[in-house]
């Protein structure tokens, strides 16, 4: 894929139209949200994207991400290499009530003027492909903090769910697990440092999403504006 880095934003009123194609790089020090979540900011996310209108006019962005970065180990904090990789499919929309009418295949992205950000959007793309856990495979980091193994009865199935988008680990959970399963989460942004799957399920907006399309909208457009930390519990409607 070519080194060079993509434009910081793009032209709404020309892009589509002209069905550009956009091949290159973006920073980590240039997704301010991203960078967060990681070990460090040292890396290259390499992306291509798509620009074009189809047969129902609306302006489809497709495209490809894939990016190695260093997280820390949610076992031993010690640094940690992943690959994260995921396929765009973005309809670009100038309100939000348009995005019920999008078809499963689409996911919204809403800008209501002639800028699109394309920092703003590898930022969330890279965040939502984010694994929900990230640890080293080996025992080493466990045996080396002295810590009891504990077998837990695993099958293929529930392995791949650490691939699945935050969206289904989230209602698997729900299926899977005890209702007074303690839950210690790796970044504490709330009230308290720990509670139960019950009072997640009943305060954590995220469990009130029955479909995808709401999870993300709310996750990339909602969530940021309407709630400030430390997050209390509150209950969607």
């Amino acid at each position: 894929m070519s080194e060079t880095q993509i434009p910081a934003y793009v032209d709404t009123r020309k892009v589509f139209h002209q069905h550009e194609e956009l091949i290159g790089t973006v920073s980590l020090q240039s997704l301010p949200r991203f960078k967060e979540s990681l070990a460090n900011d040292q890396g290259i996310v390499e992306i291509a994207l798509y620009f074009s209108v189809n047969d129902s006019k609306q302006r489809i962005i497709k495209g490809n991400i894939s990016a190695h970065v260093e997280v820390a180990c949610q076992r031993c904090l010690e640094p940690l290499a992943i690959y994260l990789e995921d396929d765009i499919c973005l309809v670009l929309l100038e309100e939000e009530s348009a995005a019920a009418s999008l078809g499963p295949e689409f996911d919204p992205w809403i800008c209501s003027e002639f800028k699109l950000l394309l920092t703003e959007v590898v930022d969330e793309q890279l965040m939502l492909c984010m694994p929900i856990v990230n640890y080293h495979e080996t025992e080493d980091c466990l045996k080396q903090l002295e810590y009891k193994r504990v077998e837990l009865s695993t099958n293929s199935s529930s392995q791949a769910s650490f691939k699945e988008s935050p969206f289904s680990v989230l209602k698997n959970l729900k299926n899977n697990f005890h209702k007074n399963t303690i839950i210690m989460p790796g970044h504490n942004y709330s009230i308290s440092k720990q509670s139960t799957l019950e009072e997640e399920i009943s305060g954590n907006p995220f469990f009130s999403f029955n479909n995808l399309k709401e999870f993300v909208k709310y996750r990339m457009h909602d969530h940021d504006k309407t709630r400030e930390e430390p997050y209390a519990p509150i209950k969607l409607c």
